[in-house]
């Protein structure tokens, strides 16, 4: 009998065939606050936070460190979450993975991405004088 894959756990980097694109999803959650991972939080929060990863045991655990897949993340708004919480971190349904090098280049795109100048803003308009009241 085969093994199936939960399919709450998304295998990110053979889901994605282009990577940057996910690093940059990744990045830009960061930036936005919604971007929740294991590498972010204690051991227990984390277990809590992400149901695949709890009710899988210790076999989805040993699969992913096989895979060098070592920081789980939930993106609030992306990923299905339960409409609760714990001690303010949802409760993600469906997580994905990274190895920790793909993590560490997420956050060194997300650092540029915040000190990137601004785009210039459009000139304002000037205001139309006022008709004086009589």
């Amino acid at each position: 009998m085969s093994r199936r894959k939960s399919p709450a756990l998304e295998d990110e980097p053979a889901a994605q065939p282009d990577q940057s694109d996910q690093l940059r999803r990744v990045a830009i959650a960061m930036l936005a606050g919604t971007f929740y991972s294991s590498a972010t939080m204690n051991a227990d929060a984390a277990r809590m936070a992400f149901l695949p990863v709890m009710l899988g045991g210790p076999s989805v655990a040993k699969d992913l460190l096989k895979r060098r897949l070592t920081v789980v993340y939930g993106i609030y708004g992306h990923h299905r979450a339960c409409p609760m919480a714990i001690n303010g971190i949802p409760v993600f349904m469906e997580c994905g993975a990274l190895t920790a090098d793909d993590y560490n280049r997420a956050v060194d795109i997300a650092q540029a991405m915040r000190t990137a100048e601004p785009p210039a803003a459009a000139p304002a308009a000037k205001p139309k004088p006022r008709k004086a009241r009589r």
